[in-house]
């Protein structure tokens, strides 16, 4: 009995780590970005590129590739917003000198958003 029960929380274990790694699974998106953007001061000209993270907690690291090329990368925090995004979007804040720099992704349906930390 008490070796069924052993084996019973050994599965149990390994399916719990299981979801854990589904969980934690690199995620990503492809984007258009319509001007150059700066992201953690590195510029990415306009373009079409995929913007890979994996969510492990409430932070994550954040990469823009292109061609399977890492041209840009920054860590992000995931935030939760008010209501759930209307599509898969990119957000950007020009500043003084005009120039625009990725601040926030969005996701269609999600209440959960990354936040590009500042550098």
């Amino acid at each position: 009995m008490k070796l069924k029960r052993a084996v019973l929380a050994c599965g149990l274990a390994f399916g719990l780590v299981g979801l854990v790694r589904a969980e934690t699974a690199r995620k990503s998106m492809d984007v258009s970005i319509l001007s150059d953007t700066s992201l953690n001061g590195t510029t990415i000209p306009a373009g079409r590129y995929k913007i890979a993270w994996t969510e492990q907690s409430s932070e994550t690291d954040v990469s823009v590739s292109k061609n399977g090329k890492v041209v840009a990368q920054a860590h992000a925090k995931i935030v939760e917003l008010k209501a759930p995004a209307f599509d898969d979007s990119i957000v950007s804040r020009r500043d003084a000198k005009g120039t625009e720099s990725l601040v926030e992704i969005r996701f269609r349906g999600k209440k959960n958003a990354l936040v590009i930390s500042e550098s």
